[in-house]
């Protein structure tokens, strides 16, 4: 039976031809969906009527706005005394935030499935999609040390190099709260996640933009230390916000029609042998 079905769907993409390179390139290419366009328009923010989306959309926004705070203001502080950093000086300040991400990346990359994974375990082999958010903790424990360091050894007249590392810092914490936001959208609610991607996408912009009219003068005023002291308390307060997701994330995708899958490893192994 099973060969027969096999051989049906060999049949079946056999059949199917590409496109002419000419016809690839048309600005047009048909519809790939049954539903209007006015319900794909107002998708993304119809979604935002659930909590989830919001408080992802809102912890993604805000820790990526205060990394483009930081680049708003970088020439601001350096190029000034006591730095008086040269265009190129300032830039090599960016090597930081490079090296942080990258080592970001690597640190949840490894930690993301394992923790998952031993959290299923002790869950009576049911994987929550809620386990993804205990990366959260690296979020707020290396974005609150890179902002607060930032902000104060800045006002302290410390090393531009220092600068960077701290700011590398608060990158390795970003790449935390990316993980851990994109992992648990795509887990727990996997039919609107591009949707809610979507929505997140414009909030930043609108957010950024927003931010362009007073975080200049928000520094001069302040000052670097005050400033990124509250920087970093907003984030820390936007963290903690995730302690209610934990809780309630599994009524939320019940209300939403979305549940938890269960989590056997030996069958996730047979299947992993099967397809290869």
């Amino acid at each position: 039976m099973e060969s027969v079905q096999q051989e049906t769907m060999i049949e079946d993409v056999s059949t199917l031809t590409r496109k002419p390179y000419a016809k690839r390139l048309a600005i047009f290419s048909g519809r790939y969906t049954e539903e209007s366009f006015l319900s794909l328009i107002i998708a993304p923010f119809t979604i935002c009527l659930n909590p989830a989306v919001l408080w992802s959309v809102v912890t993604l926004s805000f820790a990526t706005a205060w990394q483009v705070v930081i680049s708003f203001v970088l020439s601001q502080v350096f190029s000034a005394p006591p730095f008086l950093l040269s265009t190129a000086q300032i830039g090599y300040i960016y090597a930081g935030p490079v090296a942080g991400a990258l080592i970001g990346a690597a640190i949840c990359g490894l930690l993301s499935d394992p923790i998952a994974e031993i959290c299923a375990r002790k869950n009576n082999g049911i994987y929550e999609p809620e386990f993804r958010l205990f990366l959260v903790v690296g979020m707020a424990l290396f974005m609150g040390l890179g902002f607060f360091l930032f902000g104060n050894l800045i006002e302290a007249g410390k090393s531009p190099v220092v600068a960077g590392v701290t700011w590398g810092i608060s990158l390795v914490g970003f790449q935390f709260c990316s993980t851990a936001m994109g992992t648990y959208m795509v887990d727990g609610y996997k039919t609107i996640s591009i949707e809610v991607f979507i929505i997140g996408m414009i909030f930043k912009n609108f957010l950024f933009f927003g931010f362009t009219f007073f975080i200049n003068d928000w520094i001069a005023a302040w000052g670097p230390a005050r400033m990124f002291n509250c920087i970093g308390g907003i984030q820390l307060g936007i963290c903690a916000l995730t302690i209610p997701m934990y809780i309630y994330g599994k009524r939320c995708r019940h209300a939403f029609g979305h549940h938890g899958v269960p989590h056997d490893e030996k069958s996730s192994v047979a299947v992993t042998e099967a397809a290869s």
